[in-house]
């Protein structure tokens, strides 16, 4: 053991001081008899100091750990065990996710060359952490596999999974882009491996030592291994690797004909996610001729356009005509729609006027309007309307008639192996994190189900677009709401080290190493001791936010409806421990409220004045409803109207339509039907009303009108406050 520790002190020097190698072993267990704590705070003072004294992102960190029970034995608790090296050793690993920790197992096993080609060990982890390979994102599962054991035997109402098996590639020469993408995929589930060098990117997707074509993905021992892993890889379509060779920057081998010899891994992954900042355009392509031969090697392979709906479908087709009509010309898209707008009215108005006659085309423009809803349609014509031939026949049509716009079809990438099931195209700058993923349509991990409700029918998607409901949540029982004492004791140290790195972050890399620290420590809590994981998950969003402000990579405009569900369901977990009643809801609102002022002043100081009003007024809502019963009934109304544009289109419109059909009913049914002129009056009675006290009108109908007149008014108001909140963002 002292010459593999030797060994290891060496590589230091083989990273040229970019990576320093850490080594932790002792004598005799007599040395450790004192409190687990007091050992494991001795060591981690010395590790942060080290760490602070360098670079916070860039450095690469490797530790080599003796004593490896906890990943080789199938029963040994990774935060409390019966022997205290490993007991200390694990909560080093857990409180240091940054560093590429090495275990040194029984048997000796530090380097490769022995029967487990897949295990990490330090002349791999030397390598990759040379080409900027960053462990934050769990590559290996070690981390995995201890928070899994952490919570092994522990009371799991949800049954939540935290052992990530699929695994994701993010394959670029800029860090910032890399680490997002990475991130995106570790935070929904994935084992992520950042590939931002070309000796990485050999190490993780070439050929293996023995000449195989495919070469074993590092992996802790202890991980599962009895399924194949999801793979899914995010590769830009210029890279321009710093250690890459002339030939292979500007012939990029990558995506020429020697894509499969080089990278064989890249021909097995299930998702192929492809970022370019370049548009569609074959001039963009003639830059680089192995390209351009790549992309229009396309004719037909699984696209994720295939989970399309049918109005989509029918829009793609209707541009391709477009296009070959009109010269490609980009106004061509909006006529197409006007024309398809035009075609769906007349079939609306063609079917109520003809109603025996005008069935088919109403179902034809059902299909069309209630496209999103895809799979409940899908399954009521499979179960339910399985005996109309000619509607079976329709859907399988709406599923498969699947084509492709003529300006893009030189430009999506197909021929990468029968091995690729899905590809897709992702513009840069990106659209966030959670923009990513549904642009992506990318599937969270099969067994990381934090987001997703019990028995939830959409499970097999892994993903939930609604917020929790209170009866999805299941009352927490059995051990209680606290987490394990040593589980906290971990959060509470890695939310002190995020909290510590608000002030040091320059870029999106740091502020996304902050969001791990955070994710890492909502995982130890498994969503138990609600104070601490509040906290947690707070700091959590908020690096998440920060990043996706702080990185010029990421779209101005962020979608924040997805994290408002994802800030929803998880604190609807973390306050289900709670008493039933009052106080649950009290301390969930307060929770909520809380975390978005949080995000608001946040928002607010990096100028996304949108994303903050989006914020602001759902914690008007949830100031309103800590409120008594009186508040509650005179803010709803206003805070509805605001919420949205179409919430003030159908107030007023709702409005309008009422007044009308009022004086309708005033003029039409009692006094005859007038000329059409007499409408035009009405409305003009409302427009002059009287002012006077309601008690000295004339007629009731003069206080109708004034009442009109000051409704009509409030809601101008509320117009011109949506309005105003939209010049401000500017």
């Amino acid at each position: 053991m002292a010459d593999a520790i030797a060994r290891a002190v060496k590589a230091r020097y083989f990273l040229n001081g970019a990576s320093p190698v850490f080594s932790f072993s002792y004598e005799s267990p007599e040395e450790a008899k004192k409190e687990p704590l007091e050992l494991f705070h001795l060591i981690f003072d010395d590790i942060e100091k080290e760490i602070l004294s360098g670079d916070l992102v860039h450095d690469r960190f490797i530790g080599i750990m003796d004593f490896p029970e906890i990943v080789e034995s199938e029963t040994t608790n990774a935060a409390e065990t019966i022997h205290v090296f490993t007991s200390v050793q694990g909560m080093l690993m857990l409180a240091f996710p940054e560093i590429q920790w090495i275990p040194l197992y029984r048997d000796g096993v530090l380097w490769s060359g022995f029967e487990e080609e897949g295990v990490m060990t330090l002349d791999r982890a030397v390598t990759l952490c040379s080409g900027g390979y960053s462990p934050l994102f769990d590559g290996d599962g070690l981390r995995s596999v201890l928070i899994e054991r952490a919570h092994a035997g522990k009371y799991n109402p949800e049954h939540l999974n935290y052992s990530r098996t699929d695994v994701a590639f993010a394959i670029d020469e800029e860090h910032n882009f890399a680490a997002l993408t990475a991130y995106t995929a570790y935070r929904f589930g994935y084992r992520a491996f950042p590939v931002t060098s070309k000796a990485a990117m050999e190490e993780l997707l070439g050929k293996s030592s023995d000449g195989s074509p495919v070469r074993a993905i590092p992996l802790a021992r202890g991980m599962r291994r009895q399924q194949e892993p999801y793979m899914v890889a995010f590769e830009d379509v210029f890279l321009e690797f710093p250690d890459a060779n002339q030939e292979f920057n500007e012939n990029n081998i990558a995506f020429g004909e020697k894509r499969a010899e080089h990278f064989p891994m890249l021909t097995t992954v299930d998702l192929c996610v492809f970022t370019t900042a370049a548009d569609a355009d074959e001039k963009v392509f003639e830059r680089r001729k192995s390209i351009a031969d790549f992309f229009k090697s396309v004719h037909r392979h699984k696209h994720l356009s295939e989970k399309r709906t049918f109005s989509q479908t029918l829009r793609e087709y209707l541009n391709r005509f477009s296009f070959n009509l009109m010269g490609g010309y980009w106004w061509g898209y909006w006529v197409i729609n006007l024309l398809e707008f035009v075609t769906a009215s007349f079939l609306l108005l063609f079917s109520f006027l003809y109603w025996p006659t005008g069935f088919f085309p109403l179902f034809l423009l059902i299909f069309i309007v209630l496209g999103p809803l895809r799979q409940q349609l899908h399954f009521l014509v499979q179960k339910k309307l399985h005996f109309i031939p000619w509607l079976v026949k329709l859907n399988r049509l709406r599923e498969q008639w699947v084509f492709m716009p003529k300006c893009y079809e030189n430009h999506y990438p197909v021929a990468f192996g029968s091995g690729v099931k899905y590809w897709e195209i992702s513009q840069k700058p990106l659209p966030g994190i959670f923009g990513l993923r549904n642009k992506c349509q990318l599937p969270n991990g099969r067994n990381y189900n934090l987001l997703f409700r019990s028995g939830d029918i959409r499970r097999q998607y892994r993903d939930v677009r609604r917020p929790l409901r209170s009866r999805d949540v299941i009352p927490s029982t059995g051990n209680g709401h606290a987490a394990p004492g040593v589980s906290l004791e971990l959060a509470t140290l890695l939310l002190h080290r995020a909290e510590h790195m608000k002030e040091r972050i320059i870029d999106a890399e740091g502020a996304i190493h902050a969001a791990v620290l955070a994710s890492v420590a909502v995982e130890l809590l498994n969503y138990k001791s609600p104070s601490v994981s509040i906290e947690a998950f707070k700091w959590k969003h908020y690096y998440e936010v920060l990043a996706e402000c702080e990185f010029v990579g990421v779209r101005a405009n962020l979608d924040m409806k997805e994290r408002y569900i994802d800030i929803h369901n998880g604190m609807a977990r973390i306050c289900r421990s709670e008493a039933t009643g009052q106080i649950r809801d009290a301390v969930f609102l307060s929770a909520m409220a809380e975390m978005f002022e949080h995000l608001v002043s946040l928002l607010d100081s990096k100028g996304k004045v949108g994303e903050a009003a989006y914020f602001r007024i759902h914690s008007r809502r949830l100031h309103r409803k800590l409120m008594s019963p009186l508040g509650r009934s005179i803010l709803a109304y206003p805070e509805w109207v605001l919420r949205s544009k179409w919430h003030f289109i159908t107030s007023f419109g709702v409005l309008c339509i009422g007044f009308l059909a009022y004086c309708i009913w005033q003029k039409f049914l009692t006094n005859g039907v007038p000329p059409w002129d007499n409408c035009w009056h009405l409305l003009y009675r409302v427009v002059i009303a009287r002012d006077d006290l309601p008690g000295e009108l004339a007629t009731n109908q003069h206080f109708i009108f004034l009442l009109a007149r000051q409704i009509a008014a409030l809601h101008l108001g509320f117009v011109a406050a949506y309005f105003l909140m939209f010049m401000n963002r500017k």
